[in-house]
């Protein structure tokens, strides 16, 4: 899927969880992981740097949120925010993805599934996180 091989990690970063995804070695398949709970910035920080290591990941893609316009929101900011705190933490590549639209869309896939709005508070993070990676491994893809 790209020049680069090895673990890609997806970030969907939100205020409250965060959800993660992750590619097998040669980033041809993308698999849900887990929904971290975000205490501060710094915390989360310290559990992905040690989640990149433990998963001998070669490069982070994180959700970069835009108005529909593609102008910068509140949340473009702390996003920007936390990636200056983590890159102090880590040493491998971090790149963005433009996240719009993923939330309708893992909400939409999660309702044909016939999830309770309930269960689909508890996938919609990581699927997001999933669509993040999908769509930069496609946008990379020759």
């Amino acid at each position: 899927m790209g020049e680069s091989k090895g673990r890609i990690l997806a970030v969907d970063y939100g205020l409250k969880k965060v959800g993660l995804a992750i590619t097998d070695p040669d980033q041809s398949i993308v698999f849900p992981r887990e929904v971290l709970t975000r205490i501060s910035d710094e915390n989360l920080a310290e559990n992905l740097t040690r989640y990149i290591l433990e998963n001998s990941i070669a490069f982070l893609v994180i959700g970069m949120p835009f108005h529909e316009d593609q102008t910068e929101n509140s949340m473009t900011l702390h996003v920007k925010k936390f990636i200056g705190i983590l890159e102090k933490s880590i040493s491998i590549p971090v790149f963005t993805q433009n996240e719009n639209f993923t939330s309708g869309e893992a909400e939409m896939i999660l309702e044909e599934l016939g999830m309770t709005p309930a269960e689909q508070r508890k996938h919609r993070d990581v699927l997001s996180a999933m669509i993040i990676l999908r769509s930069f491994c496609y946008n990379r893809s020759p």
